[in-house]
Parts: structure tokens; sequence; C-alpha cells
């Protein structure tokens, strides 16, 4: 029934499932999670070992960290152009759109079968000031120490931004079967007041960014105090 089909489900693929009740409600999610664990199974197949990815993950990261995008006055360009390039060695057409000179934004849409509106990945590349002499290691080196990556941006948030394209690079590498298309919006100005950033984006260039939901930034992250996390 729909309930065992459910918990099959979750232990080929890994989910935890709480099925409440039979019936039609509880056919549709033991349907839905057969969906998504085909996808998970045929994304297996095709993409490239963890460990790749991480390293691939990483080694953008720091290319990301080691472009000084302090705002004010943002110069997000280089950052936005180096994104560029890693969607258009894909097989992307990203677009890369300024509001003021140096002030990129970059957009880029994976084709879904339209019968859903689309998913927007968004994020920002500018970061707040820096001041080296309080650092453990540089704020634009990009080092790895300690099991963690160091640099200004690091968590706010160009982690996101990196984490939103490794979901672009892999749909592209995996081919799964989308309902919608998904946006990635990497923009400027976020740390001052996104005149030249997302903002900008919706009044000027709608039909880029028009979505049904939005993913962004997180809501917490890791404290150390008195030697614990």
């Amino acid at each position: 029934d729909a309930r065992t089909l459910a918990f099959e489900a979750g232990r080929k693929w890994g989910a935890r499932v709480n099925v409440i009740s039979a019936g039609p409600m509880a056919s549709r999610a033991a349907s839905a999670i057969g969906r998504i664990g085909d996808m998970i199974e045929h994304a297996k197949a095709r993409a490239p070992l963890p460990e790749a990815i991480t390293a691939e993950a990483v080694r953008h990261l720091q290319a990301l960290l080691r472009i000084n995008t302090t705002n004010p006055p943002g110069d997000e360009l280089a950052a936005a152009e180096y994104l560029a390039g890693v969607l258009r060695a894909e097989g992307f057409e990203p677009l890369i759109l300024e509001a003021q000179p140096g002030r990129g934004n970059c957009v880029a849409r994976l084709r879904g079968d339209g019968s859903a509106r689309p998913l927007l990945l968004y994020s920002h590349l500018d970061v707040v000031p820096a001041e080296p002499g309080y650092w453990t290691h540089p704020p634009f080196g990009g080092d790895v120490a300690d099991g963690y990556v160091w640099g200004r941006g690091a968590l706010d948030m160009k982690s996101m931004v990196i984490m939103e394209l490794m979901t672009m690079l892999l749909l592209k590498r995996t081919r799964p079967h989308l309902r919608r298309d998904v946006i990635l919006a990497a923009t400027a100005d976020e740390e001052i007041d996104s005149d030249a950033g997302a903002e900008w984006l919706v009044k000027t260039h709608p039909e880029l960014v028009r979505a049904e939901y939005g993913i962004s930034e997180f809501g917490g992250q890791t404290m150390h105090m008195e030697g614990k996390r």
C-alpha cells in the first residue's frame, strides 16, 4: 500500500519518511518520494565522486574569495565574470549586467519543460570591509586551514554563491527532468542598498529573475564559545 511504498522508498534512497495515514495523500507522498528517488539514482549514475565535487567547490570558493569585492565601492564585475566563465565552460549562456560601471551582476538559466514556474537561486557578490590586522589569515587569501576556507565573504555570502553555482553545474551535467527553469542570479550591492544589484535587476530586468520560489542566504551559522560549537 501507500504506507509501505513510502517506507520502502525511504529505505532505498536514504530519506527520512513519516507517513501519518494511508489514503490519497499518502499515495501522492509515496509517488513524489519515488520520483525524487529516481532523480537521485539518475544523478548518482552521472555525477562525479563527492570528493571531486567538494574539491571543485573549494577551488571556486577560493577563487571568488581572492577577488576583492569590498562594498563600498563594490567592483563586483570581476567576480561576476569569473562565474560567467565557469558557466560558459559548461554550456550555459550567462548574462553580465552592469547597473553602473564595474557593478556586475551574473544571471544564468537552466531550462525545464515549463510546466511549473521558475526557481531562483540568488546571492550577492559584495562583502563588507575587512581589516587584515585583525585576521588570522589574509581576508582575501582564500586559505584552507584547520578544515576551513578563510576569507572575507566565506560566510556572507560567497560560500552560498558557490553552492548555487555547483547546483547549476551538477544539474547541467546530470540532466534530470526539470519541470521548472532554474535561475542563478549572483548580484552586486547587497551590503549597501541593492541599487546596483537585486533591486535594480527586479526593476529593470524582471523577466530575467521572475520566479515562483527563491532560495538565498541561511538564517544561522556555527559559533564557537568556550571551546564548544
